[in-house]
């Protein structure tokens, strides 16, 4: 599958898609430009690039810029995107730091919504430095997330409840 991705993307001309992705989100409600479940806050920009990424001829996105204009706050937003739709993700930087910010954003927010509910992250992370392959295949992280995702499952009606609470109220 790999394989293919990388062909895909050096043998295939992307079909570009930010004037129709402006024109949909021209077409939005102020309401649907401001609500997003999201554990993270997302300005316009962001969310347009998750709009994008919903779009089924988006293959790609890449996040550039100068330091300190939220690409990894990006990059955040997006993986919490996939995770809360049962998606799998692969993050890709050509420097550690990049990516070190990246999993501590995660990591921050997971932990926020875990409270005293410390568990092993379920982030791949391979390489020289950083690795958490051992950490995440190891017997007490699957049990303790087993454990803790069997607790969670009692109160997802709830929490789905407070989400919807809390979107109205910004309206």
């Amino acid at each position: 599958m790999f394989k293919n991705i990388i062909k895909d993307f050096l043998l295939k001309e992307p079909e570009v898609i930010n004037e129709k992705l402006e024109d949909s989100w021209d077409g939005k409600e102020v309401s649907d430009r401001l609500i997003y479940k999201s554990p993270i806050p997302l300005n316009p920009e962001q969310l347009k690039i998750l709009q994008a990424l919903q779009s089924d001829k988006c293959k790609y996105v890449v996040v550039e810029g100068p330091p300190g204009t939220g690409k990894s706050h990006t990059i955040s937003a997006i993986a919490f995107d996939y995770i809360l739709n049962d998606k799998s993700i692969l993050i890709l930087s050509d420097t550690r730091e990049a990516l070190d910010v990246v999993e501590n954003k995660i990591d921050d927010t997971l932990n926020k919504v875990r409270g005293k509910n410390q568990l092993q992250n379920p982030i791949l992370r391979l390489g020289k430095m950083g690795n958490t392959y051992n950490k995440i295949l190891a017997k007490s992280s699957m049990d303790n997330i087993r454990t803790f995702h069997r607790a969670q499952k009692k109160h997802i009606d709830e929490v789905n409840k407070e989400i919807t609470k809390i979107s109205l109220e910004k309206i």
